[in-house]
């Protein structure tokens, strides 16, 4: 539920077939993981805990990763590669990942599996040059690995999953939904041809000698990887695509469930965009009547903005405030971006509150402290800040 601007949802929609909701539905449908194949896959799998242990311990909290070796620093990008177990099959000829990924494990390391756990941190990796499997997972815990093939891909969408939504083959680069930015191996990149844009992409580590890029991204549905380097990402959570376009060019609504009203004078530049396009969202000119202007990073234009309903609280892709400090201007949102605003923005701070929602944009005003902006939706407001590194 929305808790900022109710008041324009009878406005919004009010006919049922205000956003499409079949396009690419037939390519979706052909490439996902059907849900009976899923269940049976679940019956095979035994977990090895009670299932209180199995509840506590499946989804483990950022802390309890940290402890068991999920993060080796606290940077951001330490976390992409990290996975941890989610259940064992009763045979230990398989296990499932905390996204929902199928894996069968070679027959000659079903014995070292045995010794495995759920939510133990593991890593991705290619196989060796000889083994018929073509992955290696390794446990960060018992420093222990086994051959696999990926059987069944991430859940679609799920909370761990992630997906492609840019696809740039000319230079070789792919953005995923968290708003990573990843360079691929100028050796890979004939592999893009047969990536789209909502692949769901899992991400390893390369252990291949002489091979450019440190990460393995691996696309679910064209069973292929690639090596790949993460381009330092300049937006951390600044990132957003188009969900949903109103036929009247006068609406979009964001990955997050934001939804965004759009000024009649440039309702002409939203008709040429397109569901999936790269966004950012930054401050409106000085003497514009709308308070933010969303740039569309795949067709290179803008729109004047103002926001008519906030992120779906507890969304996927929404972020909230889980710590706040207005006397020195210092947020920590659920992710674990920690902000710091500037002194002339702290005073906007006094209003703000742990749970708040947040979405993140762009700051591009000149002479101004921050490169960032946080806007709070439940206050309405924002203030310039920057990521504390």
């Amino acid at each position: 539920m929305h808790k900022f601007g109710q008041f324009l949802l009878i406005s919004i929609f009010t006919s049922s077939s205000l956003f499409s909701q079949e396009q690419n539905q037939a390519q979706v449908e052909s490439r996902q993981m059907s849900l009976e194949s899923r269940a049976a896959w679940e019956e095979i799998l035994q977990p090895q805990e009670s299932q209180e242990e199995s509840q506590a311990s499946a989804d483990p909290s950022l802390e309890q990763r940290s402890q068991r070796g999920f993060f080796q620093d606290n940077s951001p990008t330490s976390s992409y590669v990290f996975h941890w177990i989610s259940e064992l099959a009763y045979l230990s000829d398989t296990l499932v990942m905390e996204d929902g990924s199928v894996w069968h494990i070679n027959h000659s390391d079903r014995n070292t599996l045995k010794t495995w756990k759920i939510s133990d941190p593991l890593v991705i990796t290619q196989a060796g040059w000889f083994s018929s499997n073509k992955y290696k997972i390794v446990n960060k815990n018992s420093n222990t690995s086994v051959d696999a093939n990926l059987s069944l891909g991430s859940t679609i969408d799920g909370q761990y999953s992630h997906r492609i939504i840019e696809v740039d083959r000319n230079r070789g680069e792919i953005v995923l939904g968290n708003g990573s930015r990843w360079n691929i191996s100028y050796g890979d990149r004939n592999i893009l041809a047969d990536w789209l844009n909502n692949d769901t992409i899992i991400i390893g580590m390369n252990t291949a000698y002489f091979s450019g890029g440190d990460f393995l991204l691996i696309d679910v549905e064209a069973n292929s990887f690639v090596k790949a380097n993460l381009i330092q990402n300049q937006n951390p959570c600044a990132s957003h695509w188009i969900s949903e376009l109103s036929p009247l060019s006068d609406t979009l609504v964001m990955e997050d469930g934001s939804i965004w009203q759009i000024s009649p004078s440039d309702r002409a530049l939203l008709s040429g965009w397109k569901k999936n396009d790269l966004i950012v969202i930054t401050q409106s000119g000085y003497f514009s009547g709308y308070t933010y202007k969303i740039m569309n990073k795949s067709v290179n234009n803008a729109v004047a903005a103002n926001l008519g309903l906030g992120s779906i609280i507890g969304g996927k892709y929404s972020h909230r405030i889980v710590e706040i400090n207005p006397f020195i201007g210092e947020i920590l949102l659920e992710n674990g971006f920690h902000w710091r605003v500037p002194s002339s923005d702290v005073v906007l701070l006094r209003d703000w509150k742990i749970n708040d929602t947040i979405i993140v944009g762009i700051n591009t005003r000149f002479f101004s402290s921050g490169e960032f902006i946080l806007i709070d939706v439940e206050v309405n407001n924002y203030v310039k800040t920057n990521l504390v590194q």
